[in-house]
Order: structure tokens, then C-alpha cells, then sequence
């Protein structure tokens, strides 16, 4: 038997900063575990040591005061040593920060409106994607800045998309959103844009699409592939905002503003790729009480067996996936009783955070019962 139990809780600066988003840093390192969190215009990096101590080793402030972070993620470039964040919110701009050098390496410039979720390619940390309040999920390059392709259009998302995701093996994308829509979308549709966006970047060209010929005429090697029809894509789910939504190997866990949460298996198949609302069969459901804001974001640990998400009253669910039970495992609450915007596991699942709107973080650790 083992439980979590609570361990510290930092507060961000000396001014109430609300936080939204919290990432671990899938790359360990001898002295513990690095996650950011973010809030208003600022994210912190902190590091969680092995022996209960938490500290913030850095702090980024956006130069716009408008500027307010909802999310943030961790990159690391092929053959490269530099640990790299993302972060993006308000403003529609993914700020990349370089973690070692403590600057921004590169902006991501393209969505129309705010940014509500970053997601990393699991087998290539160069390829990013962002979902938007614009109505589009977008795929980038950040060795180079190249906007790689769009997901929206004809039958995309018809409101703000609120979460995005990558499957295992990088081959798929899944997206949500205010329109209380689900879709999951294929990469193979864009591969020779990811595969000529990388070339661009080896051949160091001077804007991400294109290079110089023999006679220095500018030539462009790769536009901007819009994907426009999804594998798979159902309303008839969740009957309000999507705000959640993660791959556990071909499953899907999705989270709405009803105050559930719903572990599910899309059937899609080409033969289904017509109807407006593709059939699907849910497998679990776990109730969460107090969660209609839509901000409120679950998260899962590296393996995707544990599930733990936080209401506006300060109270946290944690589920063991593979038991399919509607009762959680261990119930968690902060002492202010204020919302939990998103929690995070570390590498190991031994150490959970949760980012909450009062301006602090709170720890946990996993801790082994002998009896």
C-alpha cells in the first residue's frame, strides 16, 4: 500500500500570481527532478530534491505586462545538451526559453488568438504543437520556427481548441475544445512538410521554408500543409467544453466542464470517416465534482496509469486507470481550499505538483507503507 503525502507549498512571487500550468522535465538529473510553473507573465523553474526540499532556481518575467501564461512544456532538440521550455498563453505566442542560458531562444508567432495547451512530439522534442482560441491546432518546427501545418478548416474545430496531445508513437494528434468536440487527427497527412522543415533547419535556412540556389535566387522548399479532415471526430461525447484530452495507448481519457471525466475508445475506420459523429465506446467514468471551469486540467504520469485532476475547491482525485473504477485511489486537498488549475507527476510518479489560482504549488510524495 502506498499513499501521497504532502511535503511543501511554495508561493510565486510576493504578489498574488495565479497559476495556470505546471510541466516536469522528463529529464531526470542527479539532483532531483525540474518542472516550471506558470501564471500571469511569469514561469519558474524549480527543483524538486529527493529529500523533501523544493526550491525555484529560475524565473522568467515576460517583457509584455498583458502577457499571461497558461501552459508550459519541456524539449529537447536532438543531438543537443540544451534543456529547453515552452510557454505560451494570452498573447498567442510560444515563447522558447533556453533553461541553461536563462533567455528566449525563439518565439512562435501564428495563432490568431490565446494559446491554451502546448504538446510535444514524443520521438521528435524539435516538433511542437499548440492549440488556440483561434479554432486551430498547429504543428511547428522550433529548430527553425517553421510553421509545419494547420489542423482546422472544413471539418475542424468550430470554437476555441483547448488541449492537444500526441500519441506514443508521434503518429497521431488528439484535440478538444469549447465546441465540445473531440478529434483525432493523423500526421502522415503533413509528413513531407516535417521531414523538408527539418532539412531547412540543417541547410540553416534564413526563414524556415526555404534556401538559396546556385545563382542565390531564393528558392522554397516546403508551404504550410493545411489538414482539414480527421481521422476520427464525435459532439455527441461530452455535452460541454472539452477542456482535456490524452492518449492512453489507443484510448482516449477527456475531461469536460460537466464535472466528468471519461475514459473512452474512438472506432474510426475510413469506411467512417464521413459521418459527422464517429461511434465510440466509454470504458470508465470518473466523476469530478466542482470542475466547470475550463481552465481545470487533469494530468497523468509518463506511463498514463495514474489520472489526478483538482476542482474550484481545492480538492484532488487521484485514479489508478487500469482499475476502471469510478472511486479514486486517494483523495488530496490544499489548505486554502482554492482551485487547482492542473497537477503533474514527476518521471517516476513519485512526486506530484499542483499549480493552483492562490499563487502557490504544492507537493506531494509517494511514500511506501510497510504494514
Amino acid at each position: 500500500m502506498s499513499h501521497f503525502v504532502p511535503t511543501v507549498s511554495v508561493k510565486i512571487g510576493a504578489t498574488l500570481v495565479p497559476l495556470r500550468g505546471v510541466s516536469f522535465c522528463p529529464f531526470p538529473t542527479q539532483e532531483g527532478f525540474y518542472f516550471a510553473v506558470c501564471g500571469s507573465r511569469y514561469v519558474c523553474v524549480c527543483l524538486a530534491k529527493s529529500n523533501g526540499e523544493t526550491v525555484i532556481v529560475q524565473s522568467y518575467s515576460d517583457e509584455d505586462e498583458k502577457e499571461a501564461f497558461y501552459c508550459c512544456a519541456w524539449t529537447l532538440i536532438k543531438d543537443t545538451t540544451e534543456v529547453l521550455l515552452l510557454a505560451a498563453g494570452e498573447k498567442g505566442i510560444v515563447r522558447i526559453i533556453n533553461v541553461s542560458q536563462g533567455t528566449v531562444e525563439r518565439s512562435l508567432v501564428g495563432h490568431g488568438q490565446m494559446i491554451n495547451c502546448i504538446a510535444v512530439h514524443p520521438r521528435d522534442g524539435s516538433l511542437v504543437a499548440s492549440a488556440s482560441d483561434d479554432e486551430s491546432a498547429r504543428l511547428w518546427n522550433i529548430r527553425t520556427g517553421a510553421m509545419v501545418a494547420i489542423f482546422a478548416g472544413h471539418q475542424g474545430h468550430r470554437g476555441g481548441v483547448l488541449y492537444v496531445d500526441f500519441d506514443m508513437l508521434g503518429e497521431k494528434m488528439v484535440t478538444c475544445g469549447k465546441d465540445k468536440g473531440v478529434k483525432i487527427w493523423e500526421l502522415k497527412h503533413c509528413e513531407h512538410e516535417i521531414e523538408t522543415s527539418h532539412r531547412c533547419a540543417d541547410m540553416q535556412s534564413p526563414d524556415g521554408y526555404s534556401t538559396y540556389d546556385e545563382s542565390h535566387k531564393r528558392k522554397r522548399l516546403f508551404r504550410t500543409r493545411f489538414v482539414q479532415f480527421p481521422l476520427f471526430s464525435t459532439f455527441l461525447l461530452h455535452d460541454n467544453f472539452v477542456d482535456c484530452a490524452m492518449f492512453v495507448g489507443q484510448l482516449i481519457v477527456s475531461k469536460s466542464t460537466s464535472n466528468r471525466i471519461l475514459l473512452w475508445q474512438p472506432q474510426a475506420d475510413d469506411a467512417a470517416l464521413l459521418p459527422w459523429n464517429n461511434q465510440y465506446t466509454v470504458l470508465a467514468d470518473f466523476p469530478l465534482p466542482h470542475s466547470e471551469e475550463w481552465f481545470i486540467r487533469f494530468g497523468m504520469n509518463l506511463n498514463r496509469t495514474l489520472l489526478a485532476a483538482g476542482n474550484t475547491q481545492g480538492t484532488i482525485r487521484i485514479w489508478n486507470i487500469d482499475e476502471l473504477r469510478s472511486t479514486p485511489m486517494e483523495q488530496l486537498s490544499i489548505p486554502t481550499k482554492q482551485a487547482v488549475a492542473q497537477c503533474a507527476f514527476s518521471p517516476d510518479s513519485h512526486i506530484f505538483i499542483a499549480a493552483c489560482l492562490d499563487g502557490k504549488f504544492y507537493r506531494w510524495d509517494l511514500q511506501q507503507n510497510t504494514d
